[in-house]
Formats: C-alpha cells, sequence, structure tokens
C-alpha cells in the first residue's frame, strides 16, 4: 500500500498501464484526486511586433499592431504569456505542481538572449504562482544554436539554464541538471516523484553528433536507479520531457535515435509498475500514445499541445486531474482561445474549455487500456476521428479524415518506432504507405522546427 491508505502500486489490476485498471474495484478506491498544470511550447518571442521577430515579414512592425495577444504563425508575445498564466491562477490557484515540458523560448534563437528569455518566463510564473512546485524541462530551444549540446566536451549551457530558472527551479536531492540536464522532484500531496529527462541528447537532430556515446550525460544509470528507488519505497513516479520517445505526426518520422529509444523503452517496461504515465510536449499537437512492447502495454504517453500559436493551433494550457494514490491520470481538461477573434486591443481574451479526455471520448480515465480503446475508435469511426483532429490544435478546422486516414492514425498512436509505424500500415493494408519516403516538411515546418516531425 502507499502512504495513506488506498490501493499500492504494486496492484497488477490496479496499475494505470494494466489494461485492468477500470475494474470496478479500482475506480471505487479512486478517492484521493489531485490537480497539476501543464505548459509547453510557450516560444517566447522578445522581438514580437518588431524587427527580428520569428517569421519576421508577419510578425513584426504594422502587420501585428491589432494582434497584441498573438497571431497564426508567430511565436508568443509577453501579453499572451501573461494572459495564460492569469487565466491558469484565477482557475486553479493551488495546483499539487506546475508541470513545464520544455521550450520557453522562441524559435530561431541565435541572435537573441535565451537566458534573458527564460529567466523572463521564469519570472512571470513565479508571480502567478508563488508558492507552487514547478518541474521544469529543457527543450531543444532552449539551447543555441537549436538542438546543441556537448555530451563529449561538456556543456556550460545547463549551468546558465539552471541559474536562468533559478525563480522556479525546485529543491532537488542532487543538483543533476547543472551536468546533464534532468532531475528528480518530489511533488507534494502523495507519494509521488516526477523524473525530469533531458531528451535533446536523445533527438535525431542533435549536435555534434554524439551517438557513440553509449549513456550520454549518466542519464540513463541515474534513470534507472531512481526507478528502482521509487519500487523499493513503494512510489509512483511521472517520466516527464520535451521531445516524446515516438514517431512524429507531421511527416511520421521517428524523434529519437534508436539506441537510446530502445534502452528508454526497455526501463519504462521493465518498471511499468512503478511509472504511472510519461508526459512529453514538443509536437504542438494534444496527442498521446498507446505502444506496447513485446505485446505488454507501456505506460500511457500523452503529448500536450503548445501555447505559441505558430504552427496554426490555438495557444492552449492543460489542467490535469490524478489519482495522488498510484498516479492514474484520470481526466484533463484544454484551455484555449480563439487567437483569431481575440486581437483586439481592447478587449481580453476570452478563454475557453473544451470537452475532457473523458467526455470527449467516453472512457473512464487515461489508463493504457483506455487509451488502446480510444486509438481503435479513432480507427473505426468517423466522428472519433473528427473529434480527436479538432482537438489536436485546440478548436482548429481539419479537413475530413476518412477511413485510410484513421488508418494512418491508429499506427502513429500505437507505434513508439518507425520501424513499428511501417509495420502497422502493412497490417492494415496500406502497403505503398509502409516501403514510401517521408513527405518533404512543409517550409515552415522545416525553417522553424525540423525535429517537430
Amino acid at each position: 500500500p502507499v502512504p495513506g491508505g488506498g490501493i499500492g502500486i504494486h496492484n497488477p489490476a490496479c496499475h494505470p498501464s494494466s489494461s485492468k485498471s477500470n475494474c470496478h474495484y479500482c475506480r471505487s478506491n479512486m478517492t484521493d484526486e489531485g490537480k497539476f498544470v501543464w505548459f509547453s511550447d510557450i516560444h517566447f518571442d522578445p522581438l514580437y511586433g518588431r524587427a527580428g521577430a520569428v517569421n519576421d515579414a508577419s510578425c513584426s512592425d504594422g502587420s501585428v499592431n491589432d494582434a497584441p495577444w498573438g497571431k497564426l504563425g508567430c511565436d508568443s508575445p509577453v501579453d499572451l504569456v501573461r494572459s495564460s498564466l492569469d487565466y491558469a491562477q484565477s482557475i486553479v490557484s493551488e495546483p499539487d505542481f506546475f508541470l513545464i515540458t520544455g521550450d520557453l523560448c522562441r524559435h530561431k534563437n541565435d541572435d537573441v538572449n535565451v537566458v534573458a528569455m527564460l529567466s523572463g518566463v521564469a519570472d512571470e510564473m513565479r508571480q502567478s504562482y508563488n508558492n507552487t512546485v514547478f518541474v521544469p524541462s529543457m527543450g531543444n530551444n532552449d539551447v543555441v544554436p537549436d538542438y546543441h549540446l556537448d555530451v563529449l566536451g561538456g556543456d556550460n549551457q545547463l549551468g546558465e539554464i539552471r541559474e536562468a530558472l533559478s525563480d522556479i527551479f525546485p529543491r532537488t536531492r542532487n543538483d543533476t541538471f547543472a551536468r546533464g540536464g534532468y532531475l528528480s522532484v518530489n511533488v507534494p500531496g502523495g507519494a509521488a516523484v516526477v523524473l525530469s529527462l533531458n531528451t535533446v541528447i536523445y533527438s535525431v537532430w542533435h549536435s555534434p553528433n554524439s551517438t557513440g556515446v553509449g549513456d550520454p550525460f549518466g542519464q540513463f544509470a541515474w534513470l534507472e536507479m531512481e526507478l528502482a528507488t521509487m519500487r523499493r519505497e513503494g512510489q509512483w513516479i511521472y517520466v516527464s520531457g520535451h521531445i516524446p520517445p515516438t514517431v512524429g505526426s507531421y511527416r511520421r518520422t521517428q524523434l529519437w535515435h534508436g539506441k537510446y529509444l530502445d534502452r528508454y523503452l526497455a526501463l519504462m517496461l521493465e518498471y511499468s509498475d512503478v511509472v504511472a504515465a510519461q508526459l512529453f510536449g514538443h509536437v504542438h499537437s494534444d496527442e498521446f500514445r498507446a505502444a506496447s512492447l513485446g505485446g505488454k502495454p507501456l505506460p500511457p504517453l500523452l503529448m500536450t499541445g503548445a501555447l505559441t500559436p505558430v504552427y496554426s493551433n490555438n495557444p492552449n494550457f492543460r489542467v490535469v486531474r490524478y489519482n495522488r494514490l498510484d498516479g492514474t491520470i484520470l481526466d484533463y481538461d484544454t484551455y484555449f482561445f480563439d487567437v483569431a477573434k481575440a486581437n483586439d486591443a481592447a478587449v481580453q481574451p476570452q478563454w475557453k474549455i473544451s470537452p475532457s479526455f473523458r467526455e470527449a471520448f467516453g472512457v473512464p480515465d487515461m489508463s493504457a487500456g483506455s487509451l488502446s480503446s480510444v486509438a481503435d475508435t479513432i480507427a473505426s469511426s468517423e466522428k472519433a476521428g473528427a473529434t480527436f483532429l479538432s482537438r489536436r490544435k485546440a478548436d482548429i478546422f481539419e479537413p475530413p479524415c476518412f477511413r485510410p486516414c484513421r488508418a494512418r492514425w491508429n499506427c502513429t498512436l500505437r507505434a513508439s518506432s518507425l520501424e513499428e509505424y511501417r509495420g502497422c500500415l502493412l497490417t492494415a493494408g496500406l502497403v505503398g504507405e509502409a516501403a514510401a519516403q517521408p513527405p518533404p516538411a512543409g517550409a515552415l515546418h522545416y525553417v522553424l522546427h525540423p525535429g517537430i516531425s
């Protein structure tokens, strides 16, 4: 049992990765519900509305005079950052913790002061949530150049990022961030720990190339040690980070190098009795993965949308409800506003709430079993597919998705690797697509964020 009574994480019928986690016994004992706020891909652009803004031609000078809260195709102005934090604070003033899954800084960051951007966003967050525990992760746009960390020679950027985030940096048992970009955070309100990973070093876009290193910055050894400790102490954990260990949904390419992906997934399977969920950002899209390894379900993988509207999404963030006793993600609400309608300098953005995940898909929680059921429903139901697509970009219209399109999505939602994705396509009868090369990235995606694909 976990501290405080109730169901322990070692009851296999009640663990979030179990297909049995929806049983009546588990649901009837989930009485200790907590909340956390989840922001990702803020991409604060201090030059928005001025020369040098991201996508300078459409995001600077007179072109944004009537768009103080942001604009589709542009990174986030400070007014958008402040509005989102103020609204989050108004609906959840005392969350158990505040999760940030990376990319606080704008795209194309080579010629701007990244440390100043990081510290500026951290200061805004601390002003809104003065007594809250923050759990930050580092994104690829939080380093300079994009995706650059020197694994072999050591990298002073990590210490600089640690100092820039000092306003929100949590107390940790060991200061592992300055040497490797990862950390372990004890979460108030339950027997819980969040392990925040440095995923930049596993990306296929990481530079300088360090794939000859088996364990960059010693992160895998640390992760395995933390997981073993949590098991001995009867605690559950969330694993968080920026770049998710999966296939991207833009071009269906694998986001991590295979050798690192394989090692990580093996750890997730081995410690699936401890890992309640995997929480990531980067894709600027509300998605999930219901993946397995060797026929056994992996812990649920959730990816949240982005605050920046740069990739034609409405600005959004999440409030997540979870079971403090075993970590099961029960549900989440997405808050957003229609950025195209909000650009009246005299009117504050009208933040709205989407139907929760449970309401949208008719499942009892966000366990691995529930996510697998939703993936099947998306493949078989045009209505469910349309619901899923409308939520991806926070109420931005997407064209109809017919059966082959939904089959592709089902394969994406179940794949961790490109090999798995292509194998799924073959099973679905999409033989030509399984053998095809990824389509070329769109110009905006490639220039700003090639690794999102």
